[in-house]
């Protein structure tokens, strides 16, 4: 039985383009190794018209299998139809012809190449200019192309008008292609898809054009052959991008030994290489640190606001201890959200370190890093303790299933909650710290310079497992669900100063805040600023939507409730004052009326009286409790005097008993 023969196709003779010379020894050998034998032929210039010639005839020697690098779809597509009728099975290499019918293809992602070649000249110049690119058009060339322009549409690189070019893979044409775009006035790079302007053994004429012509122009090239590589030593190229050749040769003897089943995507992995010519002194880095910088006045702001509404709420505590909005808020309960929210607050001074500071480093960073959840923490735990069980408490007082009876609640019924929450939130954080504590890295975000050095870098706590996280979350997340649960049956109690509202709004704003910086947390932590950013307003609005929604209602009510009080004693002073000044005038007015009947004279309407006579009058009256007067109002003033006219008359005592008894003892005082 003789042995099995596969033919490969590739462009061009392996004489002329040197690239398939070592496809040529790939094949050979690994056919040898399985048995079998590696028919290489191909045309001796890269036309497409006579690479069909060469597959019929291998079609006609009845071959068991054949591997074409495409020279145009098109006639790639007749011969690998002609060959699959008569069950001749067709793969591709290096140049692929996926719309032919072939089964499968070897080599290289020609896209993902010609990305390879724009990276290597932003990484040489990324300051950009005006490129040009040496080309063919066969399928995977073209390919390679797309890749370059993908790669550099958002630099500062653009093609000039006369590129591509179509070398129609001549090393010669190539050549003289090279020369002409190194002429080219204001050109900064050049750009060979393929390698042929450095596939001639002679090498004097590549030198000179780059030493001489384009000694401004950076050069990068396809393909790493052993004559490319010497160049690049001696300084004659500035970037390689090639390919494994050897292997393509290789892989596709195995994939035509093994029979090919049909598949659109197989690409085998002959992956490519870069080289680039790295100057001995590099420029220095642009590293961007992320630190904080002036952002971290924003959580130092924040915590001077928490803290100084935090401290004076709980001194007005303190001085309103004995007004009945405190009492009946329990002063203790208004004191323990204070102290919660400014332990709570203090997490964003921590927050706030980062190591620009050349002493936040190893121990320090690593401590400020692990206090923040605990400060934050039990914070939390401090001030929602507090509400839950003043809305407990409402809630026990108004469901209480016998109205009639009184319901007994122990102090430890309400302190319950906060012992209970805030062990469990201890435990956990000791653990935590025991056993994964948190550490301060500092990470490189993704992507290099153009000399693949690290170009960002952002501090994070970082623990190795994030299993303790979710916990304290998840305990703190069901205790504020509970609460919410609370705070919506007790949703139509009218209690005192609309408290039970209050406490409500805050439990949902807490939840709001919760359920909204966690997952945000989460996803930003390679987003050093916003991460920041997010921490320090999650935990401001916590603090301060507990605060401002317990005391400033209660502030007010406390003022208003001072006004009412002020205003009712002022009412009743006053009520009192003329109650007192009725009395008195009643009983002055009887007594003046009596002195006047024994001098044997009256006062009358058109009587005047001076000053001094009516001011002693006026003062016998009062003096005695016992009197009132009328005064009326006409004036007299022909000569300038402020004299008034006064009439004393006696009110009508009709029905008094004292006013009765008095003139019956004027009476018996007349008659005697």
């Amino acid at each position: 039985m003789s042995a099995k023969r596969f033919a490969v196709v590739p462009k061009q003779q392996e004489t002329t383009n040197p690239f398939f010379a070592i496809v040529h020894e790939g094949c050979t050998a690994r056919a040898n190794d399985l048995g079998v034998i590696c028919d290489f032929e191909g045309p001796i210039h890269p036309i497409a018209l006579d690479q069909l010639e060469i597959i019929r005839q291998k079609i006609n020697d009845n071959v068991d299998g054949i591997a074409i690098s495409s020279l145009d779809d098109n006639i790639t597509q007749i011969a690998v139809q002609e060959a699959l009728a008569k069950n001749i099975p067709v793969i591709t290499f290096d140049s692929d012809a996926p719309f032919s019918g072939r089964l499968q293809y070897v080599g290289t992602n020609n896209f993902a190449f010609g990305e390879t070649l724009g990276k290597i000249l932003l990484q040489l110049k990324p300051k950009g200019g005006k490129y040009a690119i040496v080309s063919a058009i066969s399928p995977n060339i073209l390919e390679r192309n797309d890749g370059v322009r993908n790669f550099l549409k958002d630099s500062e690189w653009v093609e000039i008008e006369s590129s591509p070019s179509d070398t129609q893979d001549s090393v010669e044409k190539a050549l003289d292609q090279v020369e002409q775009f190194s002429r080219m006035p204001g050109l900064g790079a050049i750009i060979a898809a393929g390698g042929w302007p450095m596939y001639r053994p002679n090498t004097t004429r590549w030198e000179y054009v780059v030493s001489t012509i384009g000694k401004n122009i950076t050069y990068v090239i396809a393909d790493t052959l052993p004559v490319q590589i010497d160049l690049l030593t001696s300084g004659h190229v500035n970037g390689l991008v090639g390919q494994d050749p050897y292997q393509m040769g290789v892989q596709a003897v195995n994939l035509l030994y093994k029979t090919p089943t049909p598949s659109e995507d197989s690409i085998y992995g002959t992956a490519f290489m870069e080289m680039v010519r790295v100057p001995i002194e590099l420029p220095p880095p642009n590293l961007n640190c992320n630190y904080l910088g002036n952002l971290r006045f924003l959580g130092i702001s924040l915590f001077t606001v928490i803290a100084v509404l935090a401290v004076s709420f709980a001194a007005w505590t303190c001085h309103m201890s004995g007004v009945r909005v405190v009492v009946a808020s329990q002063p203790q309960f208004l004191l323990l959200i204070c102290l919660g929210a400014l332990v709570c607050g203090s997490a964003l001074i921590p927050l706030s370190l980062d190591d620009s500071d050349p002493n936040f480093d190893g121990t320090r960073a690593d401590r400020a890093c692990q206090s923040v959840p605990w400060l934050a923490s039990i914070g939390f735990t401090l001030m929602f303790s507090a509400l839950f069980s003043k809305t407990w408490r409402i809630n026990q007082i108004f469901r209480n299933p016998f109205p009639n009876a009184r319901l007994k609640i122990l102090p430890r019924d309400l302190y319950l909650p906060l012992f209970g929450l805030l062990g469990a939130n201890i435990f956990c954080l000791t653990c935590w710290t025991i056993w994964d504590p948190v550490q301060y890295v500092r990470k490189a975000h993704p992507g290099t310079d153009e000399w693949n050095r690290v170009i960002s870098t952002y501090g994070v706590c970082e623990v190795q497992s994030k299993a303790f996280g979710f916990i304290l979350v998840a305990i703190n997340l069901s205790a504020v669900i509970i609460a919410n649960w609370q705070a919506y049956e007790a949703r139509h109690i009218q209690s005192e100063f609309s408290e039970s509202k209050y406490i409500a709004l805050s439990m949902v704003c807490l939840l709001q805040a919760v359920l909204t910086a966690v997952p945000m947390l989460f996803l930003t932590t390679e987003l050093p600023l916003v991460h920041y950013v997010v921490s320090c307003m999650a935990v401001s609005v916590c603090c301060l939507s507990i605060i401002l929604l317990i005391f400033v209602p209660k502030i007010s009510a406390a003022q208003h409730e001072k006004a009412r009080l002020k205003e009712s004693a002022a009412n009743h002073l006053q009520e009192t004052i003329q109650a007192k000044m009725e009395v008195r005038f009643r009983f002055g007015s009887l007594i003046a009326q009596d002195d006047s009947m024994k001098d044997g004279s009256e006062l009358s309407d058109d009587d005047e009286v001076s000053r001094e006579t009516l001011s002693n009058k006026v003062s016998i009256g009062t003096s005695s409790n016992h009197g009132s007067f009328r005064r009326r109002t006409p004036m007299d003033d022909s000569e300038g005097l402020a004299l008034k006219r006064y009439q004393w008359s006696t009110e009508s005592t009709e029905g008094h008993p004292h006013q009765q008894e008095s003139n019956r003892s004027s009476n018996r005082s007349q008659t005697s």
